[in-house]
């Protein structure tokens, strides 16, 4: 199986489990989340996936492999905050008062998730971060996936 598909299938997967849920997304609330990808830079991205980063890194089974000051937690937070305020109260302000309109909190959630996938996607595609998951296809029994996805029978 092309290393590709498997990076694919990761990074899908790496997506689905850090984002939340926009099935119910409404048309204001995807507005919303169009304005905060089309106004945020691949820095404003970078600062949002520290912040989730240092958010995760306080879970018990993840702790002891990331040590994140609390300086540093401080720092992120700042800029988090800022990012946030300037995206809906500068940036995106009419597009978050009818989103708030016509969908009420959950536009907040819609439209952050979508920012959090787009820049979980521009983390990915870091060459550095592409090498980084290169490491699970050696884990992997290509032939048995292959003939998992194709729904042909186990080799015994």
């Amino acid at each position: 199986m092309p290393f590709k598909t498997i990076f694919a299938l990761m990074t899908g997967l790496a997506l689905c489990a850090i984002t939340p849920s926009v099935a119910t997304a409404g048309p204001a609330s995807t507005a919303l989340g169009a304005c905060f990808s089309r106004t945020t830079t691949e820095a404003d991205q970078v600062v949002l996936v520290r912040w989730i980063f240092s958010a995760v890194s306080h879970h018990p089974g993840v702790a002891d492999m990331a040590k994140v000051t609390p300086q540093e937690r401080e720092e992120i937070d700042r800029k988090v905050g800022a990012l946030t305020m300037r995206l809906l109260t500068e940036d995106c302000r009419a597009e978050t008062a009818e989103a708030m309109r016509a969908d009420g909190p959950e536009a907040l959630e819609t439209a952050f998730g979508s920012l959090g996938e787009k820049a979980m996607e521009t983390l990915f595609q870091d060459p550095n971060v592409a090498e980084g998951l290169e490491g699970l296809t050696k884990n992997l029994d290509q032939e048995k996936l292959l003939r998992a996805f194709v729904g042909a029978p186990e080799k015994k």
